[in-house]
């Protein structure tokens, strides 16, 4: 049980004032008084006292308190904090260096980060400085803009990608208006909108002929493309082919989320 120690000092101090047995046959204390007995004297003796009172044994043995741990759990991080930790680990990692070696880079730079301070950065314990920001970005050899609108591995797939940034608010857009070439105003929205769905039909319309293109070569080939189908020429049009194909795929994935993006953003006014 703990006590404060303002309580222990006032149980000490009555209890070293009880009255204690009138008989203490070990003791030469005579009948009504007190018997003194120091605590500590005897136990060197060979034999020990027949009796000894509680309040001594209380005195010498003090009360201790033992300090309470008090643990403070850490906010949870932000949304950029988090695209900043994640963006570090990614391309340390992506250039093969360990926290020691970017660490060493770091201090080249004329900005120390320590091996343990790299790990806090990473582990989201230490809030990352403007300046730790751009040292890191030299070092890594990407741009700021690269690591403020990295996407976690472990993002769920809804929420802010950037901390005070409209959710609904993507990669490519986040990373344009980091780079200053769109705004987060509704017009400018609308703006960026409209030119990606324009440059994703023109990035489709090319797969689109690329993979007409390597289908009407295999065509023109004839029974020619089924006789030698393990030609080198053959499979590298088969290959091209399938290349095209899967680019096209992923170009009327992209355009048809645009275009949604686009109109709810038109139908949000």
């Amino acid at each position: 049980m703990y006590l404060p120690p303002c309580v222990g000092v006032w149980v000490l101090t009555h209890l070293t004032q009880l009255t204690a047995p009138t008989h203490c046959p070990s003791s030469t204390t005579k009948p009504g008084r007190r018997p003194v007995v120091d605590y500590l004297a005897w136990r060197s003796r060979s034999e020990p006292p027949t009796c000894i009172s509680t309040a001594h044994l209380l005195v010498s043995q003090p009360f201790v308190s033992v300090p309470r741990t008090t643990v403070v759990a850490m906010p949870p991080l932000l949304p950029t904090s988090r695209a900043v930790a994640a963006a570090v680990i990614h391309h340390r990692e992506l250039r093969q260096l360990t926290r020691e070696e970017l660490s060493c880079l770091l201090a080249g730079l004329g900005h120390k980060i320590g091996p343990a301070g790299l790990r806090d950065i990473e582990q989201g314990q230490t809030v990352t400085t403007v300046d730790d920001l751009v040292a890191l970005a030299v070092a890594l050899d990407v741009s700021p803009s690269v690591l403020l609108s990295h996407m976690p591995s472990d993002y769920p797939g809804s929420g802010r990608l950037g901390t005070g940034v409209p959710g609904d608010v993507d990669q490519p857009e986040l990373q344009g208006w980091v780079q200053g070439r769109t705004g987060l105003d509704r017009e400018s929205r609308l703006r960026w909108s409209r030119d990606r769905v324009q440059r994703l039909e023109i990035l489709l319309a090319h797969h689109e002929e690329q993979y007409r293109g390597a289908l009407g070569e295999l065509e023109d080939l004839g029974e020619l493309a089924l006789q030698e189908a393990d030609a080198r020429p053959v499979i590298a049009i088969h290959r091209r082919a399938e290349a095209s194909r899967q680019a096209m795929t992923r170009a009327e994935t992209a355009l048809a989320y645009a275009e949604h993006q686009w109109e709810a953003l038109q139908d949000s006014s």
